[in-house]
């Protein structure tokens, strides 16, 4: 139920973005092609492993199984235990001091899972109160999808182009007009 995950310091999708409304800063924990493919707005990425490192985690889950998944991802993450502790210190005095946060942070993977879980855990043994979204950025990307409809994105090269009207040629002009 509801609270038992509020309890659990998990919120929902409607009570973590007004939290994240109240200035409330927003830690996504994914690795950074995730995070690019799309994100909750005004989430920071502070990812918990690298592109390569998601990847590495996943191929030994699916060959070898949770355990050696884990441990593997355990030894990856144990140098960057202080970095995420501090990065998450520093949005937090970001907002504290703009009069925006009550004092926690709220944090999301992809499914609200063990990464999310495992960050918001070792942000608390630190004095940090931290909540996660329940079912992370997947359950952010349905409610979008019932709220807005479904948004077909245009094709990556498409998205360029549009941006950045003309690129500049190699010599600083613009590219199509007359220089």
């Amino acid at each position: 139920t509801e609270e038992i995950q509020a309890a659990a310091g998990r919120l929902d999708v409607h009570s973590f973005l007004d939290a994240a409304d109240r200035g409330v800063p927003v830690l996504d924990v994914r690795s950074p092609s995730e995070y690019a493919q799309g994100h909750v707005p005004g989430a920071a990425s502070v990812p918990l492993f690298s592109d390569d490192e998601r990847a590495r985690v996943g191929t030994l889950y699916h060959a070898a199984g949770r355990s050696a998944a884990m441990e593997l991802g355990m030894r990856l993450v144990r140098p960057k235990l202080g970095w995420l502790v501090e990065r998450a210190a520093e949005l937090l005095a970001v907002a504290r001091a703009s009069g925006e946060s009550s004092g926690a942070v709220l944090v999301h993977c992809w499914r609200g899972g063990l990464r999310s879980g495992a960050v918001a855990w070792l942000l608390r043994q630190h004095g940090i109160e931290a909540r996660t979204l329940g079912g992370g950025y997947k359950a952010f990307r349905a409610w979008a999808t019932a709220y807005w409809g479904s948004v077909e994105m245009p094709p990556k090269h498409a998205r360029t182009r549009v941006r950045g009207a003309r690129r500049p040629k190699r010599d600083g002009r613009k590219s199509g007009g007359a220089g």
